[in-house]
This record gives C-alpha cells, sequence and structure tokens, in this order.
C-alpha cells in the first residue's frame, strides 16, 4: 500500500514538474533556475 502511494506522489510531482519545465519561459538569469528544474525532473523518473 505504501509503494501505491509513494508512486502517486512522484507522479504528481513529475507531472508538475514537466508543466514548469514545458511551460517556461526564461531569461539568461533565470537560466540556472532552469536546469535545476531539468535535473529534478531527471531524478524523478529514475
Amino acid at each position: 500500500m505504501f509503494i501505491i502511494i509513494w508512486e502517486f506522489i512522484i507522479n504528481l510531482l513529475e507531472s508538475f514538474l514537466f508543466a514548469v519545465i514545458c511551460n517556461a519561459k526564461f531569461t539568461k538569469r533565470q537560466y540556472h533556475y532552469h536546469t535545476a528544474e531539468q535535473t529534478l525532473f531527471i531524478l524523478c523518473k529514475s
């Protein structure tokens, strides 16, 4: 049961990060935030 709940939470986080990354309109100043979001997304996928 715990694994199912944990997977659900991970999937929600992954969906949120994917939406943020896809909709990101960033300047050069914000680039490091974008790369941090991408890193989090990749970590959630693995």
